[in-house]
């Protein structure tokens, strides 16, 4: 053995083992399974138990029978108890009896010696599940000093929880973890380290090392070099555990291997002769990869050649069978094996990375890793192999500076992988793969846009069917006015969403909508612009109140030309930009493009026009869709609002102007939105939902990946059906009218909150979740489906821009106005001139 000052050397035949004084590598994904057994430490289960615990604030505590029933009087309940646990690792679980409404978060805060008060920095949350019809909420957390005492916060509403159960088990863990695999040419390093406070000593491979606590150890291990894949092993044997081991794929693309080579698609495709690997190069420059094929056990499986032709081949091992199949720019994979679950193809891509794609989870820009903690910072930023239910469509991509190489599969129960760089192997490429017992993929690889991968998708497996929902439109209309019932805050007044933090005011959005719905002026007013998601302010014109209409536009419209910068693009300053590579983003500079559109599509303003192309024109670098919900999450998190946006702006701008290049900008973003839209389901309330972000709000909590929100999917609902007449790339009407019917399978039929909109919708309990929102958006969405137009109708006569609240038509050089007989409305004409005319029901007006 060779001993220096800084670490030590210990060589084997098969082996080297070099001590390195370093820290582990920051944010690293560790996706190998680590040992771990619970020692139970306490559990409140039993009348007398309760009696430690006190309500602090927000609620009472009534103890029935063995349980504890939480009466929570405000948002903020709390209660408390006295502990003495040891420092370490704790697992709390909490069982709840009635599971008809689950909390959307469960909050666990812990005190310690070192520091006696509660704090956010002491917390850990979960979103409870039902299991055995009951409610569930595992917690973990680690503390670094004696705890003293728990905290409980269950809730965020006035209501009432039973609590069955309290269980407190302290965590032990396999102490050495594999912290990093890195391979080369020649081997693979293996970065173990001592994650525990204790001294370690284990065995691996006949040689005992001793780890000093958090000291760091490379074991390397020999690449053979013999075949194209290969499997390298880690074993780490432990007194009082069980040998731990792990497997990896190593690459040897050089490696001398029997292969048939065929040219598709603008590649080279090398297929290995045993049916392990395909290598796909352009030229001499390896692009792709399906290595291994096959996995199984953690092993690359070699099979024997049953058939072939000049472009498909079939093999079979033992209980596996697997075949490939090429055609164009496409390779059809197929897995079977029906004793024990397999992982193929394993789909590898090499280059620097320009964009990815795990549909629902993952939308990546120039260079960055999956996994991340930019946009989650609790433990749920880990999603390389998440809950399948929060993959929103079947693909995955990766865009690099070498090809486009995309994964699409058709059985939605298949564990999807997913990870870039290469994490599990080691390797420099970008990896992703399907885990299930029956696998048929299909592996797509050209040069095209990410955008068109999505596309390919899409239109490979269609549309799924249209929801059902039980009202006829006049039963749905009546639904929207008892909505509006539900937040009113007075005459004439109404709050965005139920409840008394949402302020009441008379927002036009609401007035137009009661107007539309009704017929009738609602009392109250002044109006004020706002109130929904989708904007209407047809009230202002039907009620002499069209300048203070122009005034709050003019306003926004200022705002915005003051803000921009002298590239066209926005910047944002907040809390939130923290962790995004720079302070603009797509969705937060496309929200000003369409205050500056809109205003300019009303009135013609040239200054408003130039300044909203100055945006679409700089905006045409961005290609990722983020940064439109900064009140509550990262700039740099994927948002479907920004798509919603980039849209909307998009279509204004080729409206205005005939550009065809804003059209393609408006169908790639479109696209965009695409993946955030659920197109499949396995619920009745699921097929169209929409999720709002790849993340968390303020990076913890709610965790929004796999709980939809269909308030911002009525946004990008609208923007679809705005780009519907000018391009056919995809139904954008189906997909928008899908997603207005999944709103209104979401709306509450009764109750408080009847005719209202959840925020969120849990889908695998189908229970909505607060706050409950107005129903103007869906009623705004109804009426472009019955073929009633938005609410202001914009029509170009002889140079003159008009906009009023009723279908506007051209006659003879007239302008001819179709309303409701009596009806004193409002035109405003080139933005400036208002005319008031009283209606005889088909109006006949000269703009001279």
């Amino acid at each position: 053995m060779l001993t220096h000052a800084k670490f030590v050397i210990a060589v084997t035949f098969t082996s080297l083992a070099i001590f390195v004084p370093r820290a582990k590598a920051a944010d690293s994904v560790r996706p190998w399974p680590r040992f771990e057994r619970l020692v139970p430490i306490e559990k409140w289960h039993r009348s007398d138990d309760w009696r430690n615990w006190k309500a602090l604030h927000d609620c009472r505590l009534e103890v029935e029978g063995n349980r504890l029933v939480i009466h929570s009087s405000g948002t903020d309940p709390y209660l408390v108890t006295s502990v003495n646990f040891p420092k370490g690792h704790y697992r709390v679980t909490v069982h709840l009896a009635n599971t008809d409404s689950l909390p959307p978060d469960f909050s666990v805060y812990w005190a310690t010696r070192k520091e006696s008060h509660f704090d956010e920095s002491r917390h850990v949350f979960v979103r409870p599940s039902k299991k055995r019809r009951k409610g569930i909420a595992v917690l973990e957390f680690e503390a670094d000093a004696p705890v003293t005492a728990l905290r409980i916060d269950p809730m965020g509403q006035p209501g009432r929880l039973v609590l069955e159960s309290v269980t407190v088990e302290r965590v032990e863990l396999f102490p050495v973890i594999l912290d990093q695999v890195r391979q080369h040419e020649d081997r693979v390093d293996f970065d173990v380290r001592n994650a525990s406070d204790q001294v370690v000593e284990f065995r691996n491979d006949g040689t005992v090392y001793r780890l000093e606590s958090g000291q760091l150890l490379t074991i390397t291990r020999p690449i053979t070099g013999r075949h194209w894949v290969d499997d390298v092993a880690l074993q780490i044997e432990l007194a009082d555990w069980p040998t731990w081991r792990t497997t990896i794929t190593a690459l040897a693309p050089r490696a001398s291997q029997p292969h048939w080579k065929v040219s598709c698609g603008g590649f080279e495709w090398r297929v290995s002769h045993d049916g392990s690997a395909v290598f796909i190069y352009d030229g001499d420059i390896l692009v792709a990869a399906l290595a291994p094929l096959v996995r199984k056990e953690g092993q690359v499986v070699r099979g024997n050649l049953l058939r072939s032709t000049d472009r498909s081949w079939y093999f079979e091992r033992g209980s596996v069978q697997w075949s490939i199949e090429l055609s164009g720019d496409e390779c059809r994979v197929q897995v079977r094996d029906e004793r024990a679950e397999v992982e193929g193809p394993v789909v590898r891509s090499w280059g620097e990375l320009e964009q990815g794609l795990f549909a629902g989870l993952e939308f990546l820009g120039k260079g960055e890793r999956s996994s991340s903690k930019l946009d989650i910072e609790t433990e749920e930023h880990v999603r390389f192999a998440p809950d399948p239910r929060c993959v929103t469509l079947p693909l995955m991509s990766f865009v690099t500076s070498r090809a486009s190489v995309s994964l699409m599969w058709d059985t939605t129960t298949l564990q999807p992988i997913y990870a870039t760089p290469d994490f599990f192997d080691g390797t420099d490429s970008h990896r992703m793969a399907l885990r299930g017992k029956v696998i048929d993929a299909c592996v797509r690889l050209n040069r095209q846009r990410l955008t068109d991968a999505i596309a390919w998708c899409v239109q490979r497996h269609g549309l799924p069917r249209l929801p059902k929902f039980p009202l006829s439109p006049r039963e749905t209309r009546q639904l929207d006015l008892k909505g509006l019932e539900s937040v009113a805050g007075g005459e004439g007044r109404w709050r965005h969403a139920r409840g008394p933090r949402w302020g009441a005011a008379p927002f036009a959005d609401m007035a137009s909508t009661y107007w539309h719905l009704t017929g009738k002026v609602p009392p109250g007013g002044p109006w004020q612009v706002g109130g929904a998601h989708i904007p209407n302010e047809a009230i202002f014109f039907v009620t002499g109140q069209v300048d203070r209409w122009k005034a709050s536009w003019k306003g926004r419209v200022r705002q915005a030309i003051r803000e921009q910068g002298a590239d066209g693009l926005y910047r944002y300053r907040g809390k939130y930009a923290r962790g995004h590579f720079e302070d603009t983003a797509s969705g937060y500079c496309a929200k000003r493009a369409v205050w500056l559109l809109e205003w300019a599509y009303y009135t013609g303003d040239p200054e408003a026009l130039a300044a909203g192309r100055k945006s679409l024109d700089a905006m045409t670098r961005f290609r990722t869709p983020r940064g439109a919900r900064t009140w509550e999450c990262p700039l740099h998190t994927p948002d479907l609002l920004a798509a919603a946006h980039l849209v909307h702006a998009y279509v204004r701008g080729y409206q205005l102007t005939g550009h065809e290049p804003y059209l393609k900008e408006a169908r790639r973003w479109a696209l965009s939105g695409v993946p955030f839209v659920y197109l499949w389901g396995d619920r009745p309330v699921m097929p169209y939902a929409t999720i709002a972000v790849y993340g968390a709000t303020n990076w913890k909590a709610p965790n929004w990946i796999g709980l939809p929100v269909q308030w911002v999917g009525t946004v990008y609902a609208h923007a679809l059906t705005m780009l519907a007449p000018y391009d056919q790339t995809l139904d954008w009407n189906r997909l928008a009218r899908g997603i207005y019917l999944c709103g209104r399978q979401m709306q509450y039929l009764e109750g408080p909150s009847t005719g209202l909109l959840p925020d969120s919708f849990d889908l695998a309990s189908q229970e909505r979740r607060p706050p409950d929102i107005n129903p103007c958006a869906l009623a705004s969405l109804q009426r472009l489906f019955e073929g009633r137009g938005d609410p202001l109708t914009v029509i170009t006569i002889d140079g003159h821009r008009v906009v009023g609240p009723f279908p506007m038509e051209e006659r003879e050089g007239k302008l001819v106005v179709t309303a409701r007989p009596g009806v004193r409305y409002q035109l405003v004409i080139d933005g400036e001139r208002v005319w008031s005319i009283d209606s005889k029901g088909r109006d006949v007006v000269s703009l001279e």
